[in-house]
């Protein structure tokens, strides 16, 4: 009981720590007074998580989510980046000057961090090349479809489980495609937008907005990730001693049984990263005690 509790609610608590741990260090550079776009940004944080925590603890229930298979369980994490970065991506109007001129050239990098990009990428190739060796591994069940992993026994047949093949992965890579183009295009379009009337503190703004765009797009590729890894340590664990006419008594597994406990403990550590960049994106609008002492100590000045 004990241990399915920890299974339960380590992964949420600790993304959570993680994530408390990453706001604050982060405080000094978050532009004060986000209104609206705090809200939109807890929005955006907080509605994956409730999600994505909701259906953990379902699934580990004996009725567990009806109807969920794992191409909708792979497929829901990335569903919910694409709608947290179309929500992170507005911006409410506010007042602009009569007259701004900026000769300054701005691109995609003016304002988005090259580590997130890079990060992006490696995530995209890691999880194309999985998918890629998962679906090339599967067969087709009874119904036609690339569902199941096989290991054939000699002449006795075979033996086999379900697999994060084709009929599950196909999906999943166009909703990836889509995320991916949506987070190229929020971060071109941010250095677009006419510039507010106080240009230093719009400034900050669009490097937030960049910056949790890409904890929300990266965020959802570990959380996807994780139901892969997962997936896949549960297809390791086929196996078992079975006997054939011409190779008698035999004992058999998958493949890749060796790897079986590194791939689960591979899939734990990518979704509590991707839930705690999700808890940094929802924390965005909390005040901190410095913000509100910034705010005390210009009141004072004479």
């Amino acid at each position: 009981m004990v241990m399915m509790w920890v299974l339960l609610w380590g992964p949420l608590v600790l993304a959570a720590m993680v994530g408390l741990a990453i706001h604050l260090s982060a405080r000094r550079v978050i532009p004060r007074q986000l209104g609206v776009i705090g809200v939109f940004c807890a929005i955006a944080g907080g509605v994956p998580i409730l999600v994505i925590g909701s259906l953990r603890v379902a699934h580990l229930m004996p009725w567990g989510p009806i109807g969920f298979d794992l191409g909708m369980r792979a497929a829901l994490p990335i569903t919910l980046g694409i709608g947290a970065i179309a929500l992170l991506l507005i911006r409410p109007s506010t007042p602009r000057p009569a007259a701004t001129a900026s000769l300054a050239p701005r691109t995609m990098r003016t304002f988005t961090s090259l580590a997130w990009i890079i990060t992006l990428a490696g995530l995209v190739l890691v999880i194309v090349a999985l998918t890629w060796a998962a679906g090339a591994a599967s067969v087709s069940d009874h119904e036609g479809y690339r569902t199941m992993y096989e290991v054939t026994v000699g002449t006795a047949g075979s033996v086999g489980t379900t697999i994060y093949g084709w009929y599950y992965s196909l999906p999943s890579l166009l909703l990836l495609t889509a995320l991916v183009a949506l987070t190229i295009f929020a971060w071109w379009w941010i250095p677009r937008r006419a510039w507010d009337g106080d240009v230093e503190r719009d400034t900050a703004f669009r490097r937030l907005q960049a910056s949790n765009i890409g904890r929300a797009a990266c965020g959802a590729l570990l959380v996807h990730l994780g139901v892969v890894l997962s997936s896949l340590a549960a297809t390791s664990e086929l196996g078992g001693v079975f006997s054939s006419d011409d190779l008698g008594t035999v004992r058999v597994g998958a493949s890749f049984a060796a790897i079986g406990t590194l791939l689960w403990w591979s899939g734990e550590i990518a979704r509590v990263a991707g839930l705690a960049m999700w808890v940094v994106i929802a924390l965005t609008g909390m005040p901190t005690a410095e913000r509100r002492a910034s705010a005390h100590h210009r009141t004072l000045r004479p």
